[in-house]
């Protein structure tokens, strides 16, 4: 678990620089220690739906959601994403 939130810090500071591979690289690895990294899953999501790859988005926030039902936060970056697909607004979690 601690590569996992190793992999996590590291891709979450990536991630605030706009460095969108390298984060998408360590969320990538974060989930390959923990595949149920909801806020792994959540940003991954969130550079997909900033690239325009709606369903790629969508398949991780639905497996976010799936792990912590009642976390506002998942809840509204899946909604925002099926209401407004292409508005991209960074909701790093």
């Amino acid at each position: 678990m601690q590569q996992a939130d190793k992999n996590f810090s590291d891709a979450l500071a990536a991630h605030h620089r706009g460095e969108l591979a390298t984060a998408q690289a360590g969320y990538e690895r974060c989930l390959a220690h923990n595949h149920d990294h909801p806020s792994a899953l959540v940003n991954l999501g969130s550079i997909h739906r900033n690239r325009g790859e709606i369903e790629a988005a969508l398949r991780y926030f639905n497996r976010a959601v799936a792990i912590v039902p009642n976390d506002f936060a998942v809840r509204f970056n899946l909604a925002a994403c099926r209401a407004f697909p292409y508005i991209c607004d960074n909701h790093i979690y």
